[in-house]
């Protein structure tokens, strides 16, 4: 089966999270971004198609957060980009949450720390 991504979720913030948002909409792909109160102007707001508001910046670090932004936006896939949303144990509760994670494997993992801190919410 071949998935036709229609939505992406660009779960990161700054300038390559800008850039990832322009790639996705110049292939077609509706792009979303994150936000949150600190960053209103910031590159990576203005280059989402849509953005979806986080409780705050410790949101582009909680699984639950970017969950639900998912959700809110209907996107299929996520990019996580190179934050703690980038491990092997957030990207788990990614794909469990039913998303498609768009990122190579990394080579290593956080370990039960970071997952523990990820399901709790809590900014590394």
């Amino acid at each position: 089966m071949v998935l036709v991504l229609q939505v992406v979720l660009v779960a990161d913030r700054g300038p390559a999270a800008a850039r990832l948002l322009e790639a996705y909409a110049e292939l077609g792909v509706k792009a979303v971004g994150l936000g949150c109160a600190d960053d209103p102007d910031a590159a990576h707001v203005r280059a989402a198609d849509e953005v979806v508001l986080l409780r705050d910046a410790a949101g582009y670090a909680d699984v639950d957060q970017v969950v639900e932004a998912a959700r809110r936006s209907r996107a299929q896939a996520v990019h996580p980009g190179s934050g703690p949303l980038a491990a092997r144990s957030a990207r788990a509760l990614l794909e469990e949450a039913g998303l498609v994670v768009l990122a190579p494997h990394p080579p290593y993992d956080a370990g039960p720390a970071l997952l523990a801190q990820l399901r709790a919410g809590l900014e590394q």
